[in-house]
């Protein structure tokens, strides 16, 4: 599964060291399991850097000197974020500066690829992020820089996108900003530096989050499962229920995810799906919806899985 850009980016910002409160996209807001990257900072007045809102993980972070800054990502729960609150610090000399971007298709159990890297803190033109070798393909690299100076244009990186800046005047000022690429085959990733961007004490974070593993097409699944039936034998449960098949099929390579099946039930017929020891049952949605198949034990007896559907509970005779 291909990650994606979700809604619009988010920038904010404000001076006497104050809060910044970022409002994701009301139209295509976050949802569940979409990942959500902050980045930003504010003036060195106060020497330290608050996370962001609740739940938020680390990616890196400067501080103790300028530019404070930092990134950080949150997994979106049952009832999405719509908004994240960023510390300004306080400090009425400091400018604050801080964006926001959501992403879905990041894999559900590693968010990050690979340990982000970081650059700085020195003092130049054009901060220039850190190289990062990915280890899964098509993850996307994010590249994220704080400096301390007022820079409204501080130019892009070449051949990156989803390019977002954030800047306020201050005593202290600051600047950050942000571009990702999909960096296709594994291999190290050299963001190069933003072209434009004024001289100032910079610190730049690069990042990698890792796709979701794609599930087969329902073609191939249907292919596989052709021919394959093995047995009628009905399902041991409290209620009445009937067996409508039970089928093994071959990973197509080890260690691949098994497929999301799509099964196209009206609501009033729901399905329950049953399997080896490794798959817990689980129920489709009223709506149509897609129910995932747990991947196989690592072993090379388990590398067939087999799936057992049935109807339940009283929908049939």
């Amino acid at each position: 599964m291909a990650i994606a850009l979700r809604g619009t980016s988010q920038t904010g910002n404000a001076n006497n060291g104050g809060n910044v409160t970022l409002t994701f996209d009301t139209i295509t807001p976050p949802l569940v399991d979409d990942i959500v990257v902050v980045f930003g900072g504010h003036g060195k007045g106060v020497t330290t850097l608050a996370a962001p809102g609740t739940g938020y993980t680390q990616i890196g972070i400067h501080t103790g000197s300028e530019p404070i800054f930092g990134a950080w990502y949150k997994r979106m729960g049952a009832t999405p974020d719509l908004t994240v609150l960023c510390s300004g610090g306080g400090d009425s000399n400091d400018g604050v500066a801080y964006g926001s971007v959501v992403y879905s298709g990041v894999d559900t159990v590693t968010a990050e690829d690979v340990t982000a890297t970081t650059a700085g803190p020195t003092t130049s033109t054009n901060p220039d992020p850190a190289s990062i070798t990915t280890v899964t393909a098509n993850a996307f690299v994010l590249a994220m820089a704080g400096s301390a100076v007022f820079d409204s244009s501080p130019g892009t990186i070449i051949g990156y996108t989803d390019q977002i800046t954030s800047t306020r005047n201050e005593t202290n000022d600051l600047t950050a900003a942000f571009a990702r690429v999909d960096a296709g085959a594994v291999d190290a990733e050299d963001p190069g530096a933003w072209d434009t961007w004024a001289s100032g004490g910079w610190y730049a974070i690069t990042a990698a989050l890792r796709p979701a593993t794609s599930p087969l097409p329902v073609s191939e699944i249907m292919a596989a499962l052709a021919g394959k039936e093995q047995q009628k034998t009905p399902v041991r449960t409290p209620f009445r229920a009937v067996d409508v098949g039970h089928f093994t099929f071959d990973m197509p390579e080890e260690g691949r995810r098994a497929p999301d099946l799509d099964w196209f039930q009206p609501a009033s017929e729901p399905v329950r799906v049953r399997g080896k020891a490794q798959i817990a049952p689980s129920t489709i949605d009223p709506d149509f919806s897609t129910v995932p198949v747990p991947p196989a034990a690592p072993s090379e007896e388990n590398r067939l899985i087999g799936v057992v559907f049935s109807m339940s509970p009283d929908r049939v005779g």
